[in-house]
């Protein structure tokens, strides 16, 4: 940096070195430079965005990903990033047509398919909850709601324990 303080390569370096180390803060202030400096360099808009979404910078992330996906649609690390964003502001849907594609795509990253299972469990977790009764509710109406869960899951833990101290307090 010192001999070439204006490299936009090196900047984009030294931002994507700061964000593998998770120093997000100073990863975003070199990434922002660079983008300044040069707009359309896609790398640095993704580890922009990356760096944003990581800081819970959700919104601002997407705008950086989808300016990339607009000059070039099948940007594999703007599409992922995109697809986490959407899944850590529960858009379950979106995140999941995104994480399909990746993983049709390049079957071999991981991180689809453990994406794909934690959406999931978050739809499943979600749909728990508008199944919950009110805090007040009967014990029966607990009974009733876990032994619901444990037809989908007869081994689920929380479940179990859950219907056990129900049927306790009925006795």
């Amino acid at each position: 940096l010192q001999s070439q303080p204006g490299s936009e390569s090196i900047l984009y370096e030294l931002g994507d070195t700061l964000r593998r180390a998770r120093r997000f803060p100073e990863s975003l202030r070199v990434f922002r430079q660079v983008v300044q400096s040069g707009p359309s360099n896609a790398e640095a808009q993704v580890g922009l965005g990356q760096s944003l979404a990581v800081t819970g910078q959700y919104d601002e992330a997407l705008t950086h990903f989808n300016q990339v996906l607009e000059k070039n649609p099948g940007y594999y690390d703007a599409l992922q990033g995109k697809a986490y964003v959407l899944f850590w502001k529960n858009d379950y849907h979106g995140a999941q047509a995104i994480f399909e594609a990746l993983k049709k795509e390049n079957p071999g990253d991981t991180q689809n398919s453990e994406a794909l299972n934690d959406i999931a469990r978050a739809e499943e977790a979600a749909h728990w909850k508008t199944l919950r009764p009110a805090a007040d509710a009967s014990p029966q109406s607990w009974i009733d709601f876990y032994r619901k869960r444990l037809e989908r899951d007869p081994k689920e833990i929380e479940a179990l324990k859950g219907l056990a101290y129900q049927e306790s307090k009925l006795n």
